[in-house]
């Protein structure tokens, strides 16, 4: 189900070597379900070792919360889902450092999770990156504003190389 009452962000990791990661794009959603249901997505899409998406949601109920003291609202869902996705991302980190025998990485990295500006998407689209981590992406969300977007990118033709 796609809800209306949803936001996300488009983020890209910045500052990691190229070898660890390559792109890396974080999609992180805040969806309001109804009454004082809220939920939460992340999508973590990255190029290395091979182009592969993960993703991971939360949910919330406001009731749980004195709303004098938390607001539980959209923001407040993307703020969380990024902060899930930042401890998932390091936890990746930490494996690709293992495979790559390359322990000085945790130490020398930060998680730099930064808004990515304008349609990041429709630049992969043209190049053909990452169309099947955003077709499991348009499948797993509920946010109806990514799932359109998503689906209005599908209608863009790479760009062939020659």
């Amino acid at each position: 189900m796609a809800y209306d009452d949803s936001k996300y962000k488009i983020l890209e990791l910045h500052g990691m070597p190229a070898g660890v990661f390559g792109t890396t794009y974080v999609v992180v959603v805040g969806i309001h379900t109804m009454d004082t249901y809220h939920k939460g997505e992340f999508h973590i899409i990255t190029q290395r070792p091979s182009p592969q998406i993960e993703s991971g949601k939360l949910s919330y109920d406001q009731s749980y919360a004195p709303e004098d003291q938390v607001a539980v609202n959209l923001d407040l869902m993307l703020e969380q889902s990024k902060i899930f996705a930042e401890n998932r991302i390091y936890e990746l980190l930490e494996a690709r450092a293992e495979e790559l025998n390359a322990p000085h990485i945790l130490v020398e990295q930060e998680i730099d999770l930064q808004e990515c500006p304008g349609r990041p998407f429709v630049g992969c689209r043209f190049r053909n990156v990452f169309d099947q981590q955003f077709t499991t992406l348009a499948k797993t969300t509920e946010c109806k504003s990514l799932y359109s977007y998503l689906l209005a990118i599908r209608q863009i033709k790479p760009i062939e190389r020659g």
